[in-house]
C-alpha cells in the first residue's frame, strides 16, 4: 500500500504538471494566431493595393513612362514596397510553422495528461484493491487474538530496533574509519554526511512537530492530505506548512526538495524517509530520541514510531 500510494502521489504530481503545461501553451497558440491575423491583414490590405493599382506590371510600366530624374526615387519606393511584401510573406510562413509546432506540443501534452490521470485512476483502483485485502486481514485479528499479536509485534519492533541501531553504529564507525582513507560516502546514504556542512535545523520545526502531533490519532487514508486523514507524505506536507514550508504531496519529491544529513545529525523536524537513491515510498517526521509521527499504513492512525527498522535504513532530509 505504501508504495501504491506512493506511485498515487508521483502521478498526481506529473498530471498536474502536465495540466499547468498546458495552459501555458494554450496561451502561446493565442498569442501567434493573434500574430498571424495581424500578419494576414497586412498581407490582405497590400493585395488590395496592388489589385487597384493594377499589379506590378502596371507600376513598372508606369516607371517607364516616369522622367529620368525621377527614376531613381520611384525604383527606391518600389524596392520598399516589394521587399515589405515579402518580409510579410516571410513572416506569415514562419508563423504557421510555429504555430503547427505549438498545436503538436499542445497534443502531445494533452495526450499525456490523459495518459497520466488514467495512471491516477489505475493507482487508486489497485491501493484501494490492497487496502481492502489488508483491512480484511486486520478485521480477522480483531479481539484477543489482535492484541496478543500487536504485543508481540511491539517486542519484535523493539528487538530489531536495537540491532538496527547496533548496526547503524558500526557503519558510523567503519565509515569514520575510511573517511580518512578515502572520499566521503554518498549524500544522505546511511553513515555518509553531506559534501559540504550540515545545514542548521530550519526556525519552524518546533511548529512542524507541533503541527504533527496535533494529528495524532487521525486515521490513514492513501492519498490524504488532512484535516480528517493522512498518508505518509500527507502529515509531513501538512506539519512542515505550518513550519512555514511548502512541500509536494509525495515522498520521493520531498527527498529531493530537502538538505540530505546523516542520521546521527538528525533533529527534530527532520523527515525521515525509506526508500532506494530514486525512489522513497514511505517517510515520517522525526521528533527526537530515535523516534517519529507516522501515517504508516491502512488499518492505523498518526502515531509515534522507532526510526529504526529490521534490515532497512533510514534517509534523512531538513526542509
Amino acid at each position: 500500500v505504501e508504495h501504491l500510494a506512493e506511485a498515487l502521489d508521483q502521478a498526481r504530481l506529473f498530471a498536474e504538471a502536465l495540466q499547468a503545461k498546458i495552459v501555458t501553451t494554450e496561451a502561446q497558440l493565442a498569442q501567434m494566431a493573434a500574430k498571424a491575423a495581424k500578419v494576414r491583414g497586412a498581407l490582405r490590405a497590400q493585395a488590395v493595393t496592388l489589385f487597384v493599382t493594377g499589379g506590378r506590371a502596371a507600376t513598372l510600366q508606369a516607371m517607364t513612362q516616369t522622367r529620368p530624374s525621377d527614376m531613381v526615387i520611384t525604383q527606391a519606393y518600389l524596392s520598399r514596397t516589394f521587399a515589405s511584401e515579402q518580409d510579410s510573406l516571410d513572416q506569415m510562413r514562419s508563423i504557421g510553422r510555429q504555430l503547427k509546432d505549438q498545436r503538436a506540443t499542445l497534443d502531445s501534452a494533452r495526450r499525456q495528461a490523459v495518459d497520466a490521470l488514467a495512471k491516477v485512476r489505475a493507482d487508486r483502483q489497485a491501493a484501494a484493491g490492497a487496502e481492502a485485502a489488508q483491512l480484511a486481514i486486520l478485521g480477522r485479528l480483531q479481539g484477543e487474538l489482535g492484541t496478543l499479536v500487536a504485543v508481540e509485534q511491539q517486542r519484535l519492533a523493539a528487538i530489531d530496533a536495537a540491532r538496527v541501531q547496533a548496526e547503524l553504529a558500526a557503519r558510523l564507525a567503519s565509515s569514520a574509519a575510511s573517511r580518512s582513507r578515502s572520499t566521503p560516502p554518498a549524500l544522505g546514504q546511511p553513515g555518509g554526511g553531506p559534501l559540504g556542512p550540515v545545514p542548521a535545523p530550519n526556525g519552524g520545526a518546533a511548529a512542524a512537530v507541533a503541527a504533527a502531533q496535533a494529528q495524532l490519532g487521525k486515521p490513514y487514508v492513501y492519498g490524504g492530505a488532512g484535516p480528517g486523514s493522512f498518508d505518509c507524505s500527507g502529515l509531513t506536507m501538512w506539519a512542515w506548512r505550518a513550519g512555514g514550508v511548502s512541500l509536494s504531496h509525495g515522498a520521493t519529491a520531498q527527498y529531493f526538495s530537502t538538505a540530505h544529513v546523516p542520521v546521527a545529525q538528525a533533529q527534530p523536524g527532520d523527515l525521515v524517509f525509506w526508500g532506494s537513491g530514486s525512489y522513497m515510498y514511505h517517510e515520517g517526521l522525526y521528533v527526537g530520541g530515535g523516534q517519529m509521527i507516522e501515517a504508516e499504513h491502512s488499518g492505523t492512525v498518526v502515531h509515534y514510531a522507532s526510526i529504526y527498522r529490521s534490515g532497512l535504513y533510514p534517509l534523512v532530509g531538513r526542509p
